[in-house]
Protein backbone atom coordinates (compact mmCIF):
# COMPACT_ATOMS: atom_id res chain seq x y z
CA UNK A 1 0.00 0.00 0.00
CA UNK A 2 2.81 2.40 0.90
CA UNK A 3 4.62 1.77 -2.39
CA UNK A 4 1.45 2.30 -4.44
CA UNK A 5 0.58 5.45 -2.49
CA UNK A 6 4.03 6.92 -3.19
CA UNK A 7 3.62 6.18 -6.90
CA UNK A 8 0.12 7.70 -7.03
CA UNK A 9 1.14 10.85 -5.16
CA UNK A 10 4.66 11.65 -6.38
CA UNK A 11 5.35 9.11 -9.14
CA UNK A 12 7.97 7.23 -7.09
CA UNK A 13 7.75 3.67 -8.49
CA UNK A 14 11.04 2.06 -7.42
CA UNK A 15 9.38 0.25 -4.50
CA UNK A 16 6.69 -1.33 -6.68
CA UNK A 17 7.46 -4.87 -7.74
CA UNK A 18 7.59 -5.74 -11.42
CA UNK A 19 4.70 -8.18 -10.96
CA UNK A 20 2.46 -5.52 -9.40
CA UNK A 21 3.35 -3.00 -12.08
CA UNK A 22 2.46 -5.58 -14.72
CA UNK A 23 -0.93 -6.06 -13.08
CA UNK A 24 -1.57 -2.31 -13.26
CA UNK A 25 -0.61 -2.30 -16.94
CA UNK A 26 -2.80 -5.29 -17.76
CA UNK A 27 -5.71 -3.59 -16.01
CA UNK A 28 -5.13 -0.48 -18.12
CA UNK A 29 -4.44 1.81 -15.17
CA UNK A 30 -0.64 1.85 -15.28
CA UNK A 31 -0.79 5.54 -16.22
CA UNK A 32 -1.98 6.34 -12.69
CA UNK A 33 1.47 5.42 -11.39
CA UNK A 34 3.09 8.17 -13.50
CA UNK A 35 2.54 11.83 -12.68
CA UNK A 36 0.77 13.34 -15.68
CA UNK A 37 -1.97 15.76 -16.68
CA UNK A 38 -4.49 14.13 -14.36
CA UNK A 39 -2.36 14.76 -11.27
CA UNK A 40 -1.15 18.23 -12.25
CA UNK A 41 -4.68 19.20 -13.28
CA UNK A 42 -6.06 18.19 -9.88
CA UNK A 43 -3.38 20.20 -8.05
CA UNK A 44 -3.92 23.24 -10.28
CA UNK A 45 -7.72 23.12 -10.06
CA UNK A 46 -7.80 22.72 -6.28
CA UNK A 47 -5.20 25.40 -5.60
CA UNK A 48 -6.76 27.85 -8.07
CA UNK A 49 -10.16 27.39 -6.38
CA UNK A 50 -8.62 27.92 -2.93
CA UNK A 51 -6.64 31.00 -3.96
CA UNK A 52 -9.62 32.49 -5.77
CA UNK A 53 -11.74 32.01 -2.65
CA UNK A 54 -9.06 33.60 -0.45
CA UNK A 55 -8.58 36.71 -2.61
CA UNK A 56 -12.32 37.38 -2.61
CA UNK A 57 -11.90 38.39 1.03
CA UNK A 58 -10.03 41.50 -0.13
CA UNK A 59 -12.45 44.12 -1.41
CA UNK A 60 -9.88 46.08 -3.47
CA UNK A 61 -9.12 42.92 -5.46
CA UNK A 62 -12.81 42.40 -6.23
CA UNK A 63 -13.28 46.03 -7.23
CA UNK A 64 -10.31 45.85 -9.60
CA UNK A 65 -11.57 42.62 -11.21
CA UNK A 66 -8.22 40.93 -10.60
CA UNK A 67 -9.44 38.01 -8.44
CA UNK A 68 -9.01 35.41 -11.17
CA UNK A 69 -5.68 36.82 -12.33
CA UNK A 70 -4.16 36.89 -8.85
CA UNK A 71 -5.40 33.35 -8.23
CA UNK A 72 -3.73 32.27 -11.48
CA UNK A 73 -0.42 33.89 -10.45
CA UNK A 74 -0.49 32.21 -7.03
CA UNK A 75 -1.31 28.81 -8.57
CA UNK A 76 2.00 28.76 -10.47
CA UNK A 77 3.96 28.05 -7.27
CA UNK A 78 2.22 24.84 -6.12
CA UNK A 79 2.05 23.51 -9.69
CA UNK A 80 5.80 23.96 -10.19
CA UNK A 81 6.56 22.65 -6.71
CA UNK A 82 4.53 19.51 -7.33
CA UNK A 83 6.15 19.02 -10.73
CA UNK A 84 9.65 19.13 -9.23
CA UNK A 85 8.56 16.91 -6.33
CA UNK A 86 7.35 14.35 -8.89
CA UNK A 87 10.70 14.38 -10.71
CA UNK A 88 9.73 16.30 -13.87
CA UNK A 89 9.44 13.31 -16.22
CA UNK A 90 8.41 14.15 -19.83
CA UNK A 91 4.73 13.56 -19.02
CA UNK A 92 5.02 15.76 -15.93
CA UNK A 93 6.87 18.46 -17.88
CA UNK A 94 4.15 18.42 -20.54
CA UNK A 95 1.43 18.76 -17.92
CA UNK A 96 3.21 21.53 -15.99
CA UNK A 97 3.87 23.55 -19.14
CA UNK A 98 0.33 23.11 -20.42
CA UNK A 99 -1.16 24.18 -17.09
CA UNK A 100 1.25 27.12 -16.91
CA UNK A 101 0.25 28.29 -20.40
CA UNK A 102 -3.39 27.89 -19.44
CA UNK A 103 -2.83 30.02 -16.33
CA UNK A 104 -1.12 32.66 -18.49
CA UNK A 105 -4.23 32.86 -20.67
CA UNK A 106 -6.23 33.62 -17.51
CA UNK A 107 -3.64 36.19 -16.45
CA UNK A 108 -3.70 38.01 -19.80
CA UNK A 109 -7.41 37.35 -20.40
CA UNK A 110 -6.93 35.40 -23.63
CA UNK A 111 -8.90 32.52 -25.11
CA UNK A 112 -7.49 29.03 -24.51
CA UNK A 113 -6.34 27.04 -27.54
CA UNK A 114 -5.46 23.52 -26.42
CA UNK A 115 -3.70 22.49 -29.64
CA UNK A 116 -1.42 25.52 -29.46
CA UNK A 117 -0.84 24.82 -25.77
CA UNK A 118 0.19 21.22 -26.54
CA UNK A 119 2.53 22.42 -29.30
CA UNK A 120 4.16 24.97 -26.98
CA UNK A 121 4.68 22.28 -24.33
CA UNK A 122 6.26 19.89 -26.84
CA UNK A 123 8.46 22.59 -28.30
CA UNK A 124 9.78 23.74 -24.93
CA UNK A 125 10.51 20.18 -23.78
CA UNK A 126 12.41 19.40 -26.98
CA UNK A 127 14.36 22.65 -26.83
CA UNK A 128 15.51 21.79 -23.31
CA UNK A 129 16.00 18.09 -24.00
CA UNK A 130 15.84 17.06 -27.70
CA UNK A 131 16.34 13.29 -27.02
CA UNK A 132 13.02 13.36 -25.12
CA UNK A 133 11.35 12.89 -28.51
CA UNK A 134 12.45 9.26 -28.47
CA UNK A 135 11.34 8.49 -24.91
CA UNK A 136 8.30 6.28 -24.40
CA UNK A 137 6.88 8.64 -21.80
CA UNK A 138 7.01 11.64 -24.17
CA UNK A 139 5.41 9.74 -27.05
CA UNK A 140 2.63 8.19 -24.94
CA UNK A 141 1.86 11.44 -23.16
CA UNK A 142 1.54 13.61 -26.25
CA UNK A 143 -0.24 11.00 -28.39
CA UNK A 144 -2.86 10.53 -25.65
CA UNK A 145 -3.44 14.26 -25.16
CA UNK A 146 -3.61 15.04 -28.89
CA UNK A 147 -6.21 12.34 -29.52
CA UNK A 148 -8.23 13.37 -26.45
CA UNK A 149 -8.29 17.04 -27.46
CA UNK A 150 -9.13 16.22 -31.08
CA UNK A 151 -11.91 13.85 -30.05
CA UNK A 152 -13.45 16.19 -27.50
CA UNK A 153 -13.43 19.06 -30.01
CA UNK A 154 -15.71 16.95 -32.21
CA UNK A 155 -18.02 16.35 -29.24
CA UNK A 156 -18.18 20.02 -28.23
CA UNK A 157 -21.33 20.88 -30.26
CA UNK A 158 -23.24 18.06 -28.56
CA UNK A 159 -21.96 19.05 -25.11
CA UNK A 160 -23.12 22.64 -25.57
CA UNK A 161 -26.63 21.48 -26.45
CA UNK A 162 -27.06 19.79 -23.05
CA UNK A 163 -29.63 21.62 -20.94
CA UNK A 164 -30.99 20.78 -17.54
CA UNK A 165 -29.23 19.08 -14.63
CA UNK A 166 -29.98 15.54 -15.81
CA UNK A 167 -28.79 16.18 -19.37
CA UNK A 168 -25.62 17.92 -18.14
CA UNK A 169 -24.77 15.06 -15.76
CA UNK A 170 -25.33 12.45 -18.48
CA UNK A 171 -23.23 14.47 -20.91
CA UNK A 172 -20.39 14.79 -18.40
CA UNK A 173 -20.51 11.04 -17.80
CA UNK A 174 -20.29 10.37 -21.54
CA UNK A 175 -17.40 12.83 -21.91
CA UNK A 176 -15.57 11.19 -18.99
CA UNK A 177 -15.85 7.75 -20.59
CA UNK A 178 -14.94 9.21 -23.98
CA UNK A 179 -11.69 10.59 -22.54
CA UNK A 180 -10.72 7.10 -21.36
CA UNK A 181 -11.61 5.62 -24.75
CA UNK A 182 -9.72 8.31 -26.66
CA UNK A 183 -6.63 7.93 -24.46
CA UNK A 184 -6.69 4.17 -25.02
CA UNK A 185 -7.09 4.56 -28.78
CA UNK A 186 -4.43 7.27 -28.96
CA UNK A 187 -1.81 5.25 -27.14
CA UNK A 188 -2.76 1.78 -28.47
CA UNK A 189 -0.28 1.74 -31.40
CA UNK A 190 2.63 2.76 -29.15
CA UNK A 191 1.58 0.38 -26.38
CA UNK A 192 1.47 -2.49 -28.86
CA UNK A 193 4.85 -1.47 -30.26
CA UNK A 194 6.67 -1.14 -26.93
CA UNK A 195 4.78 -3.53 -24.64
CA UNK A 196 3.12 -6.00 -27.03
CA UNK A 197 -0.25 -5.65 -25.31
CA UNK A 198 -3.40 -3.51 -25.14
CA UNK A 199 -5.79 -3.55 -22.17
CA UNK A 200 -9.39 -3.35 -23.34
CA UNK A 201 -10.64 -3.86 -19.78
CA UNK A 202 -9.01 -0.53 -19.00
CA UNK A 203 -12.02 1.22 -20.55
CA UNK A 204 -14.12 -0.08 -17.67
CA UNK A 205 -11.52 -0.07 -14.90
CA UNK A 206 -10.58 3.60 -15.44
CA UNK A 207 -14.17 4.68 -14.91
CA UNK A 208 -13.80 3.39 -11.34
CA UNK A 209 -10.07 3.92 -10.74
CA UNK A 210 -9.70 7.55 -11.82
CA UNK A 211 -12.37 9.03 -9.52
Amino acid sequence: VKAVSKALLIGERKDISRALREKFNRAGVGHLLAISGLHIGIVASVMFAIFRWLVTWFSPVLWSGWARRIAAILTFAPVLAYGFLAGMSPSTQRAVIMVSVFLLTLLFDRDQDLINTICIAGMLILIINPPALFSISFQLSFSAVLVIVSGLSLMRPFVKKAQGIKAVLVTKGVVFMAVTLLATVGTAPLVMLYFNQVSLIGLVVNVVAIP
